[in-house]
C-alpha cells in the first residue's frame, strides 16, 4: 500500500468523507497499512501530503468534496520531479 497516498478530508460533506474512511479500512483491513493524510485545514494539508509522499507513490486518492479534490491537485504540482 505504500504506492498510494490517501488524502482524506474529515471535514467534508459534514463529516461524511471520514465515516465513509472509516467503513473503507473496516472492509479493507490492508488500508490501516496505507499512506493516509487525515487533515481538514488547507496548509495543513499541503504541508503533510508533500511530508507523506515517497518516490514510490505511484497514486493520490482524495476522499473528499471538490474542495478537496482541488487541493490536492494544485499541491502536487509543487512536488520536485525528477527529470531523465
Amino acid at each position: 500500500m505504500d504506492e498510494v497516498l490517501f488524502v482524506v478530508n474529515p471535514n467534508a460533506a459534514s463529516g461524511r468523507a471520514a465515516r465513509v474512511w472509516d467503513t473503507l479500512i473496516q472492509r479493507r483491513p490492508a488500508l490501516r497499512r496505507a499512506s493516509v493524510v487525515r487533515c481538514g485545514e488547507k496548509n495543513a494539508a499541503s504541508a503533510a501530503m508533500l511530508a507523506a509522499l515517497r518516490p514510490d507513490t505511484e497514486r493520490v486518492i482524495a476522499l473528499g468534496g471538490d474542495g478537496t479534490l482541488n487541493h490536492t491537485l494544485n499541491t502536487l504540482p509543487d512536488l520536485p520531479r525528477d527529470t531523465p
